[in-house]
């Protein structure tokens, strides 16, 4: 008798993903993942620094609780926390805030992936589902820091482009500027 294998397809269930917006409950996963990307160098070291941290924490309560985000100068400034989960787990976050008064010039950030989570499209559902909420002809800019890779390739592949803006000061420790219109291209 000979030994035969058998070919059987295995159906492996895609995990569910959802995006929406923060929760009180979100803030220490949050938190901790500005955190491991600071010591990673894809964030600002700043965050590391004790000082600091007690800052963030106050920073992310207020956008949750109120939608508004202090900047380093003492002004307010709208902004929204989404959080991305797969099959109901933190995966990631991203952080947007107004540039403008007006909403019509926004900026993602904030934004990461948890590390054992990524390659999985997870940041580009986040994103995406950010933006396809917008209203078209709203500019978006993203600041990335040079090893942030990853961030650099999706932006560019939903339509960002890179660009130093008119009057800006030099990119800080090498980061660059993102820049897309919303409503010219949204890449699935």
């Amino acid at each position: 008798m000979r030994n035969s294998i058998i070919n059987t397809p295995i159906a492996v269930a895609r995990p569910v993903v959802t995006v929406r917006k923060a929760a009180l409950g979100d803030i220490a996963p949050v938190f901790n993942l500005i955190q491991q990307c600071s010591a990673a160098g894809l964030f600002n070291a700043i965050y590391l620094e004790p000082r600091f941290q007690a800052g963030l924490g106050l920073q992310l309560f207020t956008v949750v609780l109120f939608g508004k985000i202090r900047l380093p100068g003492g002004n307010w400034s709208r902004a929204g926390l989404h959080v991305v989960c797969s099959d109901g787990v933190f995966a990631g976050f991203a952080l947007m805030r107004d540039l403008h008064p007006s909403g019509r010039r926004r900026e993602i950030y904030l934004a990461a992936v948890q590390a054992d989570m990524r390659r999985q499209g997870l940041g580009r559902s986040l994103i995406l589902s950010i933006l396809e909420q917008l209203e078209a002809g709203i500019s978006i800019d993203a600041e990335c820091q040079p090893c942030a890779g990853p961030m650099k390739h999706l932006l560019r592949s939903i339509g960002f482009s890179m660009h130093k803006p008119a009057g800006a000061r030099a990119f800080t420790g090498g980061a660059r500027v993102f820049t897309m219109q919303t409503g010219s291209r949204l890449a699935d």
